[in-house]
């Protein structure tokens, strides 16, 4: 049992060696990953911003008050930032005032994904120009998609910005990897993919 146990100490060890190696490897092909999304980022938002005051509308930001899987699957997510932080983040750094903390609940979960799009963001909020992720997914079972969002926007006579993926090096900047980056401590690695530094409170 002693012999299993060290072996076992010894390939986890191993495993965390591995890890930390990768991680310093990738470190130079990623350095510059989050300058580029920052610049995207703030090009995009400052396109959103001229967009609205071309068209006499407030700029806005749509977000769930918690990550859709975690109420899918009923397993916590761990959180980048908390949605208070979320809110002051695109205020303080983009200058858009207007964020919409929405409840990720069962009428949201079992909406699909055209009915969001025309009764929620369009006929609840009003919405005249929509931007989303390139991997952005929503909607009953996340069956909506940035192409079928871009075609619903030209349906409905709607503007639509999709942000095109940043790859450095083979890794995509993605929540997924910041938030794998926090969990293990590698700050300020996660700051160069968030382009700024990580906040979390309460």
């Amino acid at each position: 049992n002693s012999m299993n146990q060290l072996q076992a100490q010894q390939e986890v060890r191993v495993s965390r060696e591995d890890e930390a190696r990768r991680l310093k490897l990738e470190e130079e092909t990623s350095a510059d990953m989050a300058l580029l999304r920052a610049i995207l980022d703030a090009e995009h938002r400052a396109r959103e911003v001229e967009e609205a005051a071309r068209r006499g509308v407030t700029p806005a930001v749509f977000t769930f008050d918690r990550p859709p899987k975690e109420v899918l699957t009923g397993t916590p997510c761990p959180l980048i930032n908390s949605p208070e932080d979320r809110k002051d983040l695109v205020q303080r750094l983009f200058g858009i005032r207007e964020v919409l903390m929405v409840p990720f609940d069962h009428e949201m979960m079992t909406t699909p994904w055209d009915d969001f799009v025309t009764n929620i963001l369009v006929g609840r909020y009003h919405a005249v120009h929509l931007v989303a992720g390139h991997d952005h997914h929503f909607g009953h079972k996340n069956q909506g998609s940035p192409e079928l969002l871009m075609e619903k926007c030209r349906e409905l006579g709607l503007g639509c910005d999709i942000i095109p993926k940043v790859e450095v090096g083979g890794i995509t900047v993605s929540s997924t990897y910041i938030r794998r980056l926090v969990e293990m401590g590698q700050i300020e690695r996660a700051n160069r993919f968030l382009g700024h530094p990580h906040v979390l409170t309460g």
